[in-house]
């Protein structure tokens, strides 16, 4: 009788086992892979992968405030409307030998907690007219935020 129970119970870890590999390849395995699409006789490979921007490249606009002590950065929720807090960031911030950030085309930079004439319009191209006010209050609340906590020394 006990025999006939090991049996079952080894039978049962096999089949799940088996059923773990089937849904691993067959399901999680596509996503993370490399997929090739034939489309008029031109092949586009596109990578499927949820971490394409390692290439130092940044998926999200962000603002990375330069002063005095160092500097601080952050992501506007206005200017990404389908950013979460619970992600991945997936930002890149690089800096030169002079310590200055090295624009990657989604950064803003913004000088001693002052938004520039150049900023607003990179802020307005990005989002519009019609979010354009919103997306400034956010990111002046930020900057006050930021100068508060750097002037007690947070």
């Amino acid at each position: 009788m006990t025999k006939k129970k090991i049996f079952y119970a080894l039978l049962i870890v096999l089949l799940f086992s088996f059923g773990s590999c089937i849904y691993y390849f067959f399901f999680i395995e596509k996503h993370s892979s490399v997929a090739i699409k034939d489309k008029d006789s031109n092949e586009n490979i596109s990578l499927l992968n949820e971490k394409e921007t390692e290439n130092d490249e940044s998926k999200y606009y962000h603002v990375y405030v330069k002063y005095k002590d160092g500097g601080s950065s952050f992501v506007p929720r206005e200017l990404n409307p389908g950013f979460r807090d619970d992600q991945d960031y997936q930002i890149s911030t690089s800096f030169d030998d002079d310590g200055n950030p090295i624009d990657d085309k989604k950064m803003i930079v913004i000088n001693n907690f002052t938004l520039s004439n150049e900023n607003k319009e990179f802020i307005k191209s990005i989002i519009g007219g019609e979010k354009y006010n919103a997306a400034i209050k956010e990111i002046q609340e930020q900057l006050i935020r930021i100068k508060k906590d750097q002037s007690e020394g947070k």
